[in-house]
Order: structure tokens, then C-alpha cells, then sequence
């Protein structure tokens, strides 16, 4: 009698443009799109936000939010301040790249959480895009990071 190992299937990523089509990204599966949030701040600078995100259940979650800022906002590409801000679960954090992203000002940050008594641990990684007076934020969070899927997410951004 064999035995038979059955992996959950990943769904195919494929192009999600939203209808000011601002941006297109590369998603698996039709996002949800969460309501936008208006007149929001933080460090007393005031912004809109919008999330889109998709869950592949226990595997990892795919999370695009734009944050829009007013435009005579002077954004510094403050990297340091941003990744501590994007450290929620109170783990260790990490700069892996601060480059270009398609012309655009940009990093890769990381963050390592620990495990809680409802969560393992997880590893989240923070595409932060800025362009103009928008910051987009392509977030993957899983508890192990699989390489293809997380490259293929991150660098899907088109800002159109």
C-alpha cells in the first residue's frame, strides 16, 4: 500500500490592476481590498491608506497597502524610522537592500517575529516603494519564507 503526500496547491499569480489604475501587481488570487482609510498619522504627518491583501491560509499572506501622503509632505526615505515602524510583533529587524526599485527610492526590510501563543514564528519582508508623495508597502509574511513565490510577489510592483 503507497503512501501519498499531497502538497496544498498554490494558486498561479496573476496581474491585479485597481480601477484609478495606478499600479498593477502580480497576486495568487483576486485580492481583497479593504476600505480606504482617511485622515490617518503618524509621527503627526498626516496620510490616506488603502490594503489589498490575499491569504494562502497557514502558508503566507500577500499585502499591498499604499499609503498616500499630502503632497507638500517632505518624505525623507527615512529607512531606519520606516523599518522600525514596520517592526509590529516586537522582533529583530533588518535592512537587506536600500536601492532603486524601478527608478523609484526603495528597501527591502525584514522582520523576524517570534512565535505568540497563537502565531509561530513568522518572517515578514517589506518592499517599500516610494513614488512621489505614495509609498507602497508589498508586504509577504510567512512562517518560512519560500524564495520563488516572495521574489515573484516583491518584485511584481508596476506603477503605472
Amino acid at each position: 500500500l503507497a503512501t501519498a503526500s499531497i502538497a496544498a496547491a498554490q494558486a498561479p499569480f496573476s496581474p491585479y490592476t485597481p480601477p484609478d489604475g495606478k499600479f498593477t501587481v502580480m497576486f495568487p488570487g483576486a485580492p481583497n481590498v479593504g476600505t480606504p482609510e482617511s485622515d490617518k498619522t503618524t509621527g503627526g504627518i498626516p496620510y490616506n491608506q488603502q490594503l489589498y491583501a490575499v491569504s494562502e491560509g497557514n502558508n503566507a499572506a500577500y499585502l499591498l497597502m499604499t499609503i498616500d501622503y499630502d503632497p507638500s509632505t517632505n518624505l525623507s526615505h527615512d529607512w531606519n524610522t520606516l523599518a522600525a515602524g514596520a517592526n509590529t510583533c516586537g522582533g529583530t529587524v533588518s535592512i537587506k537592500n536600500t536601492d532603486l526599485y524601478n527608478g523609484h527610492p526603495a528597501a527591502l526590510i525584514q522582520v523576524n517575529c517570534p512565535a505568540t501563543s497563537d502565531l509561530p514564528p513568522t518572517v515578514a519582508l517589506d518592499q517599500a516603494v516610494f513614488n512621489g508623495n505614495r509609498l507602497y508597502q508589498l508586504l509577504y509574511i510567512a512562517p518560512t519564507v519560500d524564495p520563488s513565490r516572495s521574489s515573484t510577489f516583491l518584485n511584481s510592483l508596476h506603477i503605472n
